[in-house]
């Protein structure tokens, strides 16, 4: 719950599940059998000013995750137009990274939240 504070998500406990949906929508949650799990990739304070292709991929990132999967998750058969559209913004902008950043066109790079991202 401090976490939640600290970002203003919540005045008092209970309050917070309200605004977390209004900030970062449904998808941030994922339920299971035993755990609720709340993934904020990006801020509150940031989410008005990024593009809606950034904030698509970045809601479907889960740990390392590799290009052909993301693609896939997101409906996108063509690779230059994922590259151009979602992948390279969300790179310069900082909301994800390579796992490998030395090695760019190594056939086991992978992209990830960034290591500041809340998980």
């Amino acid at each position: 719950m401090r976490i939640y504070r600290d970002v203003e998500l919540v005045e008092s406990l209970g309050s917070g599940i309200p605004r977390i949906l209004r900030a970062y929508g449904e998808e941030c949650f994922k339920f299971t059998d035993n755990f609720i799990r709340i993934t904020f990739p990006i801020t509150a304070h940031d989410i008005n000013n990024v593009s809606k292709p950034i904030r698509t991929l970045v809601a479907c990132i889960e740990g390392e995750t590799d290009r052909e999967t993301l693609q896939s998750k997101l409906g996108i058969k063509h690779r230059t137009y994922f590259r151009d559209t979602y992948l390279k913004p969300s790179i310069n902008e900082g909301y994800i990274e390579f796992t490998l950043p030395n090695e760019k066109q190594s056939k086991l790079q992978n992209t990830a939240l960034p290591r500041r991202a809340w998980h």
